[in-house]
């Protein structure tokens, strides 16, 4: 296939016979054209901001650009372009441009459902997925499903909350000698993580299946998707204010528990901060009954009786 992807360097990235044939999102749509699973004006704006001209992917390497291939027809490109609009113009750009940004708002939640998505689709495609394929796929298949019905308008909701960081959030309360500000204020981040909830004061699994997990970072702001009610019964502390009374979008306050926790997500790859005085923990636990409480409490009063 020619043009696989739009640099030479990511085409042995991706399993050949697992590319499209047909728009990803509409799932009838041409494919036309390639498409980043990053926004391209994320790349844009970094290098212009950078006096490097250049930006951190993944934290590994300063890179130019990041991977592209063909997804989605024109309409729905077109579609998720409107979709970033919101958040280029109020958000991202004004950051850049030293001006104080608007707040977050349902555009945003929307914005970040159709990068999870995307960023669903890619991975399930990358050489590094094949050797767990099928873990993938029973992992992440109704994540995508769900967010892609969303995103068609075909479902009101995706049944995924968005939790929205500003790194500024960091800058206010980690003194500047702990901080990379290279790699906080110019760097790409993108990661999947699934993983189990565990009761370990009861030494027991409270899930059969691994949990989805998808994380983000466009430059100033870091992005967590994650399954409705997914810190229901957490023993650990991580605070938020819900900035939308029709998405569940909220906006990340800044704790200790909060990095840790990001360091635990990204696989103790959080090099843009230094937590080397944080001890390593694992944040799989949630307390049984609150869970259970928290999560099913409200669905279960409703039930007519028998």
């Amino acid at each position: 296939m020619n043009d696989l992807t739009n640099q030479r360097a990511y085409e042995d990235l991706f399993q050949i016979e697992r590319m499209p044939t047909s728009c990803l999102l509409c799932q009838t749509g041409e494919l036309e054209k390639l498409g980043h699973v990053i926004p391209k004006f994320v790349m844009r704006w970094l290098k212009e901001a950078s006096k490097f001209k250049s930006f951190y992917f993944n934290n590994d390497q300063t890179v130019f650009d990041t991977p592209a291939f063909r997804m989605m027809c024109n309409t729905c490109e077109a579609k998720f372009s409107t979709l970033e609009k919101y958040f280029t113009d109020n958000i991202f750009k004004k950051y850049y441009r030293k001006k104080s940004p608007n707040p977050i708002q349902d555009d945003v939640y929307n914005f970040a459902i159709s990068i999870a998505w995307r960023l669903i689709v890619f991975s399930e495609r990358l050489k590094s997925t094949e050797p767990q394929q099928q873990a993938f796929e029973s992992t992440y298949s109704l994540s995508e499903k769900l967010m892609r019905d969303y995103l068609n308008g075909k479902i009101k909701s995706c049944e995924h909350s968005v939790y929205a960081l500003p790194i500024e959030h960091l800058t206010k309360h980690i003194p500047e000698d702990q901080i990379d500000e290279d790699a906080l204020k110019y760097s790409i981040k993108q990661g999947l993580k699934a993983h189990p909830f565990n009761d370990e004061k009861e030494k027991i699994g409270l899930s059969l299946l691994r949990i989805p997990t998808i994380h983000f970072k466009l430059g100033c702001y870091y992005f967590f998707i994650f399954p409705d009610n997914y810190f229901a019964g957490a023993e650990f502390t991580i605070t938020s204010t819900k900035v939308s009374n029709s998405k569940q979008l909220h906006l990340l306050d800044y704790t200790p528990e909060l990095l840790g926790f990001m360091d635990w997500l990204m696989d103790g790859r959080l090099f843009e901060v230094n937590i080397k005085d944080l001890p390593p923990t694992s944040y799989t636990h949630r307390n049984a009954r609150t869970l259970w409480d928290l999560t099913f409490g409200s669905k279960r009063g409703q039930r007519p009786p028998e």
